[in-house]
């Protein structure tokens, strides 16, 4: 039988612990980030950090191939601490034949394009032989981390957030011991795209294998199961379906904007973007911390019938856009001066770019709670629908102000097409599905209020 912790608390207590957690370690991991940007421009220079973020960005744009597994996964998880029945093992092996089939066949077509030599071409601007070596290493990685995230996506959905959170920090601090050593060799700009997914691949190996204890689950089992033809995993195609849509459009909707910038506008531009956007995602880091322990919370919640009501759920969505405009002032008064002091003056970020990230944070924390009620099939479809709206909304507003705007344009894109096409529907459906009885979640039953307390 799997063992799961007991979660019998209120999820303003699970919230606190997850991004109380988070904000403690932000310091180590702001102050990482912010010495391996300077190691990295200081060896680099300016125009090939330009690039070097360009290619890590790119990783973000091959986030669904973790085919919306998950969303499977998390579910699965968070409902054993409630039937604490064996489904959890058959869901991970689903998602690691998926993952690992999917990466290998991603790689397979990136050292194709690699060998056209078509990788400058889609990538814009810069040095052909760092984009193309890049471009393959850093998909590879993305790849090769797809089946190891499911340890992280495990620790959060049985409530060990805060090994979870520990962890994203101990990625930190392994990528500025990698830069370090770079910096210190006077590597050439591609090790600096190695790096973060180095970081990134050694900490999730070792988050696998503390998640395979705490779940009584051996990662040489999970591997027996896999590769073993007669093993049946579960089906897991209804939740990742929905999720793997979100996973492909989401990032064409955030992560192109450094290619909108690279074809569209000058270096200088995206040099701005990419020290904005590391600030920015530092912040909403906390956030998101709190959403990925919603998730799972809310999945228990439902297996045993216990989903908020309407007023409660409203405060949390209150508390939560509050949480991020408290945020987003922090982001906007001291980004700029942040901006010169880790690039040592050569990059500056003005208030118009600043402001932008800061409304788009606001927006982003609001969305949280509306999302992670709705991971239930319906809510995922759901939710996929709004999410290719936005993503249309979203290109077509990028290609527009990109050029006129230049580094404020595609973020300001972002900042009015999520309020608009996803953020206010979903919040409109969750609020109204939470006011039905359970049929509405394909449940039949009452809802009963008793997941979400007032302080």
């Amino acid at each position: 039988m799997i063992s799961t912790p007991p979660i019998d608390r209120p999820i303003q207590v699970l919230l606190a612990r997850t991004m109380g957690a988070r904000v403690a370690v932000l310091p180590v991991q702001a102050v990482s980030l912010a010495v391996s940007t300077y190691l990295t421009i200081r060896t680099v220079g300016t125009t090939s950090f330009a690039t070097v973020g360009l290619l890590i960005g790119l990783g973000s744009l091959f986030a669904f191939l973790n085919l919306g597994t998950s969303a499977a996964v998390s579910n699965a998880a968070g409902e054993s601490r409630v039937i604490h029945d064996r489904r959890l093992f058959p869901v991970l092996v689903s998602a690691t034949r998926a993952t690992i089939v999917a990466g290998a066949l991603t790689t397979a077509i990136a050292l194709g394009v690699a060998f056209l030599g078509l990788w400058p071409r889609l990538l814009g601007a810069g040095n052909a032989s760092l984009l193309t070596v890049g471009a393959v290493t850093v998909i590879a990685s993305v790849c090769l981390l797809q089946p190891l995230g499911q340890g992280a996506t495990i620790l959060m959905a049985t409530g060990r957030t805060v090994t979870a959170t520990l962890a994203a920090a101990a990625t930190s601090v392994t990528m500025l011991a990698l830069v370090g050593a770079a910096a210190i060799l006077h590597a050439s700009a591609i090790f600096f795209v190695i790096a973060p997914f180095g970081a990134q691949l050694i900490v999730a190996a070792v988050t696998c294998v503390v998640a395979g204890n705490a779940i009584n689950i051996q990662a040489r089992d999970l591997l027996s199961a896999t590769i073993n033809p007669n093993y049946n995993g579960a089906r897991i195609g209804h939740e990742a379906r929905p999720t793997l849509v979100m996973w492909i459009l989401l990032p064409l909707a955030y992560q192109t904007d450094r290619l909108l910038l690279n074809h569209l506008s000058t270096a200088s531009q995206l040099a701005s973007y990419n020290i904005a956007s590391q600030f920015y995602m530092a912040l909403f880091s906390i956030v998101a911390a709190g959403s990925a322990a919603m998730w799972g919370h809310f999945s228990h919640a439902r297996a045993s019938n216990e989903l908020p009501d309407v007023p409660d759920f409203v405060r949390l969505t209150v508390g939560f856009a509050a949480f991020g405009t408290l945020l987003a002032v922090g982001y906007l008064l001291f980004t700029p001066w942040l901006s010169r002091l880790v690039s040592g003056g050569a990059i500056s970020v003005s208030f118009w770019l600043a402001l932008p990230f800061g409304i788009l944070l606001i927006a982003q924390a609001a969305h949280q709670p509306s999302a992670m009620v709705q991971t239930d099939a319906p809510g995922l479809r759901f939710n996929a629908c709004a999410v290719a709206v936005m993503t249309i909304l979203n290109l077509t507003l990028g290609v527009l102000l990109t050029p006129a705007l230049g580094a404020p344009g595609p973020v300001l894109a972002s900042a009015i097409s999520l309020p608009l096409a996803l953020a206010l529907p979903s919040f409109l459906r969750a609020r109204h599905v939470l006011g039905h009885n359970g049929e509405a979640l394909g449940l039949g039953i009452p809802l009963r209020r008793t997941a979400v307390r007032r302080g």
